[in-house]
């Protein structure tokens, strides 16, 4: 019997972040990213498009803070069971992810299994 795997859904402005997210999921045979989004406002279309069970979700895009929050408060509006794990180097932004529905948040010092482990723990909760 298959197991479902975890679908992913990399929403950074970065090549070299979703790159380096993609080729730790690659990793893990119960995960599959099934899309990117290159900007805080198209991760909401990707969202309704490709219905990730997990959204990795970058907070500062372009230099703006406040994009990541506004676009995961628009998608736990619409899209309430899409777990989203908030991403960023600047833990000040953290509080407010999470305040806009954020599932769980990360710094980017986390480490393969760290990343692993909270996609895993995330997608199994209701």
């Amino acid at each position: 019997m298959d197991k479902k795997r975890i679908a992913v859904l990399l929403a950074d402005d970065t090549l070299i972040a979703r790159e380096g997210w993609k080729k730790i999921l690659e990793t893990a045979d119960d995960m599959e990213v099934v899309g990117e989004a290159v900007s805080a406002q198209e991760t909401p279309r990707k969202v309704l498009e490709l219905a990730p069970d997990v959204l990795l979700m970058d907070l500062k895009w372009f230099g703006d803070p406040s994009a990541g929050w506004i676009a995961i408060k628009e998608i736990k509006a619409s899209h309430p069971k899409v777990k989203v794990i908030a991403i960023t180097a600047y833990e000040d932004l953290i509080p407010r992810a999470r305040s806009a529905g954020a599932d769980a948040a990360l710094t980017k010092t986390f480490t393969r299994e760290d990343l692993l482990s909270l996609i895993r723990e995330i997608s199994s909760r209701d």
